[in-house]
């Protein structure tokens, strides 16, 4: 494999929307390239050239269609990219401008964040300022409080934001969607003292370890077999080291049996933890 150096951010763009075609259509054409980027025939021929330099072995040119299709023997790719990443693409039709129909179809979320409300806690994020909300809770109805947000996180369900709060004095975990309104500070109380800064969240700094196995109270030996495969267990176990503020989102989105000897009566769990 060659290096990318030398190559400018268009160039290499091209490179990998061609190693992209390979791998999820199986084949590339020169027209494809064309209508994708809107270059020159020569232009397209130039990165069919310079693709085959970069992965020689990745693709094989079939003159009777004329077109370049993926050598399955040899290919391996010349982007490091996760499987995570190509996923997310695929699901935005990041491939092909004129994509006739999607291969993922993503299930969209219920509710949508509010633009004015996520910007500005992103603004005082990405500043370390603190701001005034009022926002709504089950147990608290309509309460105003000042916060010291400091990173959103998404459980693909619900986005929340890890703010100091300090009326409670704590860090705590606010649900975007519920902050009604924002309100700047003024100068004197825009200071961040140093226990409201992140370094100061111990919770959400420390890591832990949730081991989870398949349900020993739902699944024999050859039906847990699937959990395993679900979850890429190993040894019959998955561990997974998450942030330990986290951890109860992550246990709730597995639908994990947490109770004592694994007692938890729900059709939806399939896992538990040890």
């Amino acid at each position: 494999m060659n290096s990318f150096e030398g190559l400018t951010h268009a160039v290499r763009e091209r490179l990998e929307f061609i190693e992209k075609q390979l791998i999820f259509k199986g084949w590339i054409s020169r027209a494809d390239l064309i209508e994708q980027f809107g270059i020159a025939e020569a232009a397209a021929t130039r990165d069919f050239k310079a693709y085959k330099e970069l992965a020689p072995e990745n693709m094989v040119l079939n003159h009777t269609v004329k077109k370049y299709e993926i050598n399955l023997g040899g290919f391996s790719p010349a982007f490091d990219k996760s499987t995570t990443l190509y996923i997310n693409e695929l699901k935005n039709n990041f491939f092909e401008k004129k994509a006739s129909e999607k291969i993922i179809e993503p299930m969209d979320r219920i509710s949508y964040l509010k633009f004015d409300i996520f910007s500005c806690v992103a603004r005082a994020i990405t500043n370390r300022e603190p701001i005034k909300i009022k926002y709504r809770s089950l147990e608290n109805n309509l309460s105003e409080r000042v916060v010291v947000p400091h990173t959103f996180f998404d459980t693909d369900i619900r986005m929340y934001v890890r703010c100091y709060d300090r009326k409670r004095a704590k860090f705590s975990d606010f649900m975007v969607n519920r902050i009604v309104s924002i309100t700047a500070l003024e100068d004197d109380e825009r200071s961040v003292k140093n226990n409201e800064k992140p370094i100061c969240d111990n919770e959400w700094n420390e890591f832990i370890d949730l081991i989870l196995i398949p349900h020993p109270k739902k699944f024999n030996e050859e039906t847990k077999l699937c959990i395993e495969m679900d979850l890429d267990m190993q040894d019959g176990k998955k561990t997974v080291p998450v942030r330990k503020s986290l951890a109860p989102y992550w246990l709730n989105r597995w639908d994990v049996d947490c109770s004592k000897d694994g007692l938890l009566k729900s059709k939806k769990v399939s896992v538990i933890f040890i």
